[in-house]
């Protein structure tokens, strides 16, 4: 799960049947969808704590893939990282992780 965004319409338990492994991704500085209201309450209404990884300096539309020129020209606001913030270089290393996360527990779960 990464960046979830209106966790807060999930009512009190509605996330306890869950009972696969999460991984939780969220940006250190999102003001799309703060922690307080947004993965904090993912966070507290699983069973099973989350695996939490948390991208430093970042803000929400990190999660998105790198812009094209055009598209970063077009939209600005969702291509423009904070100072110090690869995209590229994030997205090499997230999926990485998602992708060993799946192997180690999704996939042996299933057996």
């Amino acid at each position: 799960m990464a960046a979830p965004a209106v966790s807060y319409l999930f009512g009190s338990g509605g996330l306890r049947p869950v009972t696969v492994p999460v991984q939780l991704w969220r940006a250190e500085n999102d003001t799309q969808s703060p922690d307080a209201w947004n993965s904090a309450i993912v966070r507290s209404e699983l069973l099973t704590q989350p695996t939490e990884r948390i991208v430093p300096g970042a803000d929400h539309f990190v999660f998105l893939a790198p812009c094209s020129d055009a598209l970063a020209k077009a939209a600005p606001a969702i291509c423009t990282d904070s100072p110090g913030v690869d995209r590229v270089a994030f997205h090499q290393e997230f999926n990485r992780a998602v992708v060993t996360f799946f192997r180690e527990k999704l996939i042996v779960a299933t057996k």
